[in-house]
């Protein structure tokens, strides 16, 4: 959970948070992660990789932090003495989350022979405030065109149409449910796709 459905009442100023509130923001959520291609709550990953054959290992998705453990085992048993060290064997830095640099030479070139493990997406207490803000803005938006169209008599069908597209606010598929602005915040957190 990006933020509590009673934190989403809170910024609209409601007394209370209901299920259609917390719909609304499930499915901001899902857009959220969806749009990213990543998870934004903390989750553990395990990962057997093909070795790059270079000084960078890429990754699937970013890591939170500095891998748990990486393995490099041509035999696949990934035992200990195949285990490598963070700032002996190889290095992992924030700026590029989605990769591991090599420190004594290059990482092996066969077919899964590199397991990592580590944790992607954000603790509660560390979930980026952009984030937070973007899911906030987002379901306040939709909520406020649920508001309006109940207050002009009409269904209060969770659609619109935005960018000639009609969005389901309970669609988690359709990236369409985020605006621009959403989509700007969130681009910043993408994965990249891995190179080939």
């Amino acid at each position: 959970m990006i933020i509590a459905t009673q934190d989403l009442a809170e910024y609209l100023d409601l007394d209370t948070a209901d299920d259609q509130l917390d719909g609304i923001r499930s499915a901001v959520e899902a857009a959220c992660v969806q749009y990213a291609a990543r998870p934004f709550e903390a989750t553990t990953r395990t990962w057997y990789l093909d070795g790059s054959g270079g000084m960078y290992q890429f990754l699937p998705e970013p890591l939170a932090s500095a891998p748990t453990s990486v393995h490099v085992d041509t035999g696949r048993t990934f035992g200990s003495g195949t285990l490598y060290t963070h700032g002996t064997d190889y290095v992992w830095r924030d700026t590029f989350a989605q990769r591991l640099q090599s420190l004594n030479s290059y990482w092996t070139e066969y077919a899964q022979d590199v397991k990592v493990v580590g944790t992607v997406g954000y603790a509660a207490a560390a979930m980026p405030a952009d984030v937070k803000l973007t899911v906030r803005r987002e379901a306040a938006r939709a909520y406020n065109h649920m508001v309006q169209r109940a207050r002009q008599g009409g269904d209060v069908a969770m659609t619109e149409a935005i960018d000639d597209a009609d969005v389901d606010y309970f669609d988690p598929n359709l990236d369409v449910l985020l605006s621009k602005a959403a989509k700007l915040v969130l681009n910043r957190y993408k994965a990249l796709p891995l190179p080939i």
